[in-house]
Order: structure tokens, then C-alpha cells, then sequence
């Protein structure tokens, strides 16, 4: 009973179907007109394209265009105001870069002046002459020392071969000798040289003249 039960529903089902399709299939629906005016479409296909009346009359399309200029002119001033500010900071730039080279070149014309200025050529005119004279006051110094030496060697036998020659020598020496050999004059003709080598020389002429007065001493005691 009950598999008929449910093939009695099933069939049921397209029975309705089919009693619905028929019902409707000779029935004409009446379309009610809407009398709301609707707005007219246009294409640009069916008028010109660059008339101004197709912008000019309509306001929504004059608020588009306003809308379009007014960006566009904003865009268009911040990208003057970058080109502005860019050539401003290429200007400085410049100005720094072209400073640097002047600088440079200053600091090489002066670095050039220097060094001409500083440059020196070796020759015998530039060797200091104080090493010749040095050298010269070394070899006089020498001479002067053999000559002392061979003054102080030869001196004593000359007065023991000739006494005679040495008594008459004494008789021709001035009193000034005396005076001068004394310690005093000598310290005072010391002070009175200003040279080394005028030094020297006095320092020689003095013990020469000391030498002389002790060789005459017992010659005076003789006479």
C-alpha cells in the first residue's frame, strides 16, 4: 500500500505540471505603459562629435568638463612648482660645483707660486761659506801650532849658540812688549778682540812675546 501511495504522489506532480502549461499557453499578457518620461539615449554615433552643443547644453557633462579642467590645472601647477624647486636646488648645485672648481684652482695657482718661489738651484754660490771658512781657520790654527812648535824648539838653542845675538836683541825691544805681556794686558787685548781668529792670532803673538821675555831674563841677569 504504500509503494502505491507513493507512486500515486509522484504521479500527482506532472499531472499539475501539465494542467498549469495548459492553462497558460493561451493566455495574452497586457504590458502596462509607464508614464514616467524616461530620458532620451544618444550615441555618439548619431551626432557630431566635436560639436558644442552636445557639451554646452547638457549640465552634467559642463560639471564633468569643470571637474576635468580644475584637476588637470591643479596637476599641472604642482608640476610647475616641482620644476620650479627642482631647477632652484640644480641652480645651487651649480653655484656649489662651479665655487669648488674656482677654489680649486685658486688653491693651485697658489700652491704653483709657492713652490717657484720655494725652488732652489744647488751651485758653488749657494754652499754656505761658513764651512771654507771653518776650514781655513783650522788649517791657519795648524800652521800656527807647527809654527809655535818649531819657534818653541828652535828658540833655546839659537840663544845658547849666540848669546851675542840675543843681547842685542834685547837692547832693540821696547819697553811696550813688557807692558803687554803682562796678564793684565793681555786679559785687556782678549776683551778688545772680537773675532776667533783675531783671538787666535793675539793668543799666539802673546806667548811668543811670554817666550821671548823668559829667554831674555837670564841674558839681563848676564849684562
Amino acid at each position: 500500500m504504500k509503494i502505491h501511495y507513493i507512486n500515486i504522489l509522484l504521479f500527482a506532480l506532472p499531472l499539475n505540471i501539465l494542467e498549469h502549461n495548459k492553462r497558460n499557453h493561451n493566455s495574452t499578457t497586457y504590458h502596462i505603459s509607464n508614464t514616467k518620461p524616461t530620458k532620451p539615449h544618444r550615441s555618439l554615433c548619431e551626432c557630431e562629435l566635436y560639436a558644442p552643443a552636445n557639451y554646452d547644453s547638457v549640465p552634467q557633462m559642463k560639471e564633468v568638463m569643470n571637474n576635468f579642467n580644475k584637476q588637470a590645472q591643479r596637476r599641472f601647477q604642482e608640476y610647475d612648482d616641482r620644476i620650479i624647486e627642482k631647477r632652484k636646488q640644480c641652480k645651487e648645485q651649480c653655484a656649489k660645483e662651479i665655487q669648488k672648481i674656482i677654489l680649486k684652482d685658486k688653491l693651485e695657482k697658489q700652491m704653483e707660486e709657492q713652490l717657484t718661489t720655494l725652488e732652489t738651484k744647488i751651485g758653488t754660490d749657494d754652499i754656505p761659506t761658513c764651512i771654507c771658512e771653518k776650514s781655513v781657520a783650522d788649517k791657519t790654527e795648524k800652521v800656527c801650532l807647527n809654527c809655535g812648535k818649531t819657534m818653541g824648539a828652535v828658540a833655546p838653542s839659537w840663544g845658547l849658540l849666540s848669546g851675542l845675538g840675543y843681547a842685542g836683541w834685547s837692547q832693540y825691544i821696547p819697553i811696550a812688549i813688557a807692558k803687554a805681556s803682562s796678564d793684565a794686558g793681555i786679559k785687556a787685548a782678549i776683551k778688545g778682540v772680537k773675532g776667533i781668529w783675531a783671538q787666535k792670532m793675539l793668543v799666539w803673538l802673546l806667548l811668543m812675546l811670554r817666550i821671548l821675555q823668559m829667554l831674555m831674563q837670564p841674558l839681563q841677569l848676564v849684562l
